[in-house]
């Protein structure tokens, strides 16, 4: 984990640049360096994992024509390090990110197909006046960029960006409008006019003067297979003990978040029973024994032996972090999960941690999620615990917009697009007449719905795109243990485990009509018998309904909605109607969301605006 801020401008000024730079120090706490060069420059923060004493950046090859810093790890460095050193290439580094410098220098553009891991970088070719920048292929790492009057800038982060003198922070009312329909941000954009998002599996060059966004790997283009689920779940198991095994560190100390659910335990009981993994962490929320998955966490550890962390967090504590966890998140969120994640990746690095496992990506790949088991089986295949559970979040609880153009499109809707969709149809009782958006969000997502094998990779595959990639990887995930110096990796999302996976025939997944069935048979004699046949629950938080007329959440409202000028001055809310759904939301289903992105994107225009 690292930070990368770099680009060409001509109002480079040392002073100003390296306050920039300082925004994201807290991504590399370690050292940070900042260079210029002919109106280029390149600023780096570093966390040290990977060659601790020598792998400082930027990095340079051998005649110093080619310099890039990088963010996040390539696993497979040392087979391509010898290889490259026994065909001529000098290293002068130890660390994994040195191998991007010489693979560009033998493939150009196609050194991505040799890159595998969770990253993003910035390059500039001396010789040929080029930038190259790329994201990992699913959008573990992030990538930002400004272009404009001839000022390019990438960053790892929005801070850094706007703490420049010359750029406009103005909201992108168009990304809010977007997110109103969809709850999340379109791919290419964040909440900032003017500076967009690489998109996952993506690449940027920029020479002479004309730049071009290109995709080099998608979800949609992986083959796909014929396996029996024996076949699938033998061959599942050993991919995922090697995404493991290749991503362990050598010399930093690191953990893993264990939820309590299927694929958290399994990374952590890989961790424990093949790489001396002794410490987990957990979150115990507090208030509603419903939302705690902790005594589920307790049993796995225990079952494995190791040492469970466990992080209490109350109501309390979710509002006194919200701020914080928005601002290093830089975007919008429903749901109080967002401060404890933040509490948690904060107390894993006060115990001295630099890395932390977690199972995020399984459930995209292995169909996991309960709105993709309907969407395959039937409605009534949900329990009703999950049926009472993610209503209004990941199931639509009633009325929704105009989905006619999706739905005759595709012969079906997506279920988490209608559950976003109910959503919206909320939010729009609370939008002033001034607002509206100069895009049709529906008919913009229309074309990551399609070109999919079946309606069931359709579901998995956007979701993947929009939540997992926008909100989990990027908010939820990266943002919120960058905050504390912390990586996070993520084995599910091995190129090799996601292309395989997603490659299988759908009646593989749903085996017995049990979702996560090759993780469930393929890890019983790893997890307690209570686990291997728990129901998913996703992460997240008591609802605040309960807790909407405490004197610190009105205290919040207050700051960040009612008395905040500048999300007044934005006319998004009409401030009398969200003033008298927060005095009425006991008697109103599923309204949380709504309170608590209106209060995120609060948050936003107080920090950024």
């Amino acid at each position: 984990m690292c930070g990368i801020f770099s680009g060409q401008t001509s109002h480079f000024n040392y002073h100003d640049f390296y306050l920039a730079l300082q925004k994201i120090n807290h991504r590399g706490p370690d050292s940070n360096q900042l260079i210029s060069f002919d109106n280029n420059f390149f600023g780096h923060t570093r966390l040290s994992i990977n060659d601790i004493e020598g792998g400082q950046q930027p990095i340079f090859n051998e005649d110093k024509s080619i310099v890039a810093i990088v963010n996040g790890e390539f696993y497979n460095f040392e087979e391509i390090r010898d290889k490259l050193i026994k065909e001529g290439h000098n290293f002068s580094t130890q660390s994994d990110s040195e191998i991007l410098i010489h693979l560009y220098e033998k493939y150009s553009i196609e050194c991505l197909n040799y890159l595998h891991g969770e990253f993003a970088f910035s390059l500039y070719d001396k010789n040929k006046k080029r930038w190259f920048c790329a994201r990992d292929r699913m959008g573990i790492r992030p990538l930002l960029y400004y272009y404009s009057n001839n000022n390019l800038i990438f960053s790892s982060e929005l801070k850094s960006i706007l703490a420049l003198p010359f750029i406009d922070k103005k909201l992108d009312l168009d990304s809010v409008w977007f997110s109103q329909h969809l709850q999340y941000l379109p791919k290419d954009k964040t909440l900032i006019k003017g500076i967009n998002m690489l998109e996952p599996g993506s690449y940027l060059i920029f020479e002479n003067n004309n730049l071009k966004i290109q995709s080099y790997w998608n979800l949609k283009n992986i083959k796909q297979q014929v396996f029996d689920f024996d076949e699938a779940k033998e061959k599942s198991k050993e991919l995922i003990f090697e995404a493991m095994k290749k991503r362990i560190p050598k010399e930093v100390k690191w953990t893993s978040h264990l939820s309590g659910g299927i694929d958290s335990s399994i990374v952590t009981a890989i961790g424990a029973k093949e790489h001396y993994l002794t410490d987990a962490f957990t979150v115990q929320f507090t208030d509603q024994p419903l939302y705690d998955e902790s005594m589920f966490a307790k049993e796995t550890a225990n079952f494995l032996g190791i040492n469970l962390h466990v992080i209490p967090v109350s109501f309390n504590d979710i509002l006194d972090n919200l701020p914080n966890a928005v601002y290093h998140g830089e975007g919008l969120s429903i749901n109080g999960h967002l401060s404890a994640k933040y509490i948690l990746n904060k107390e894993i690095k006060k115990n001295g941690f630099k890395v932390a496992f977690s199972g995020e990506g399984s459930d995209e790949i292995f169909m996991g999620y309960s709105h993709l088991k309907k969407d395959y089986l039937s409605f009534n295949s949900l329990t009703n615990f999950e049926q009472q559970y993610l209503t209004g979040f990941q199931i639509s609880d009633g009325n929704t917009l105009d989905l006619d153009l999706i739905k005759n499109s595709l012969g079906f809707i997506p279920s988490w697009l209608e559950a976003k969709s109910s959503m919206a149809f909320k939010f729009q009782s609370l939008w002033t007449s001034n607002f509206k958006g100069n895009i049709n969000p529906y008919e913009a997502i229309l074309k990551d719905l399609v070109g999919y094998s079946s309606p069931l990779k359709s579901s998995s595959g956007s979701w993947a795109e929009y939540c997992l990639s926008g909100y989990i990887l990027k908010v939820l995930d990266d943002a919120q243990s960058a905050a504390h110096g912390l990586e996070g990796r993520l084995p599910f999302l091995d190129t090799d485990l996601v292309e395989f996976a997603f490659s299988l025939p759908d009646s593989v997944y749903f085996h017995n009509n049990i979702e996560k069935g090759l993780l469930r048979e393929g890890f019983k004699n790893y997890l307690p018998e209570l686990i291997i046949n728990k129901t998913k629950q996703s992460f997240m938080s008591p609802p605040m309904n309960n807790y909407l007329n405490t004197t610190k959440f009105q205290n919040l409202l207050n700051e960040f909605i009612f008395d905040n000028k500048k999300l007044s001055s934005l006319e998004i809310f009409d401030k009398n109607k969200v003033f008298d759904l927060t005095k009425n939301i006991q008697d109103k289903n599923n309204f949380e969301p709504i309170i608590m992105t209106i209060l995120c994107l609060g948050i936003f225009t107080k920090k950024f605006i």
